[in-house]
């Protein structure tokens, strides 16, 4: 916890010594986490800017606590006049070819038939595509009405859970997911497996976390109306392209892989 949470205030620190030896004032674009908004989940709570941070932060959830520091620090020192000004961008689940964790794993539940909506499917999922991410903090940079502002980077359009379920399966060829759990089961679940990882000390995490089962199965939705309208940010990979194409991309990491295994074996 001390190093995630030390890292990016060391950063912010050298970038604010840098701008106070040379006597000139800088920008810096933050890239943070709408998780830094909390673990929220009320049906039908649609959650923008204006909402506070750090809003029931899970136990353990370190990557959010570590989100959340930052970015307080970030804004005490904006405010309390510091030559760097920021500027941040809150993405949300990041998907596209190189994700080596999220793909790889949904990828293998859907194969073998492992994979299970969490409750209904119906709710709207918060995934976006790396790219259309990295356009967004190019905008937010190169536009100085950015400057002490925060814009939700965390979606490229309308999509729920069953339809991310159901692209991610046509485009592996296998079986639509029809099977489902209720979300408080895998919640309670989850939190069950955390309980015990920590008190058997786990070298690795559990197979499922409330955090895993949060992103996939809320009911909250977090809006990028703002970057939208403030920035002019319009994904341009949309779902129907971009999933498709990194599960391409895996597949086809996945064979040049088992290719060089052949090979040294």
């Amino acid at each position: 916890m001390r190093l995630s949470r030390s890292g990016p205030r060391w950063r912010l620190g050298s970038l604010v010594g840098f701008s106070e030896d040379h006597h000139r004032r800088y920008q810096q674009l933050h890239v943070s986490s709408i998780s830094v908004y909390g673990h929220r989940n009320e049906p039908g709570l649609v959650v923008d800017e204006k909402e506070p941070l750090g809003v029931n932060v899970h136990r353990w959830s370190y990557y959010t606590r570590a989100k959340v520091a930052a970015e307080q620090e970030l804004w005490r020192r904006h405010h309390a006049g510091s030559k760097v000004k920021y500027s941040v961008i809150r993405p949300s689940w990041l998907y596209g070819p190189r994700d080596r964790a999220t793909i790889a794993r949904l990828s293998r539940m859907i194969r073998n038939g492992k994979a299970k909506l969490l409750g209904s499917g119906d709710n709207r999922l918060n995934v976006v595509y790396a790219g259309n991410v990295a356009e967004g903090c190019i905008l937010a940079a190169d536009n100085p009405a950015a400057v002490g502002e925060a814009y939700n980077c965390s979606n490229d359009g309308e999509l729920t859970q069953r339809q991310y379920f159901d692209m991610l399966a046509d485009a592996l060829g296998a079986p639509r997911v029809t099977k489902r759990v209720p979300y408080k089961v895998a919640y309670n679940a989850a939190f069950v497996l955390e309980c015990l990882g920590h008190g058997l000390k786990w070298k690795k995490p559990p197979m499922i976390t409330r955090y895993a089962v949060w992103l996939m199965g809320r009911d909250t939705f977090f809006s990028a109306e703002k970057a939208r309208r403030e920035l002019g940010w319009k994904p341009t990979m949309t779902y129907e392209v971009g999933i498709p194409s990194t599960i391409q991309w895996f597949d086809g990491l996945q064979k040049k892989t088992s290719e060089r295994k052949q090979a040294v074996a």
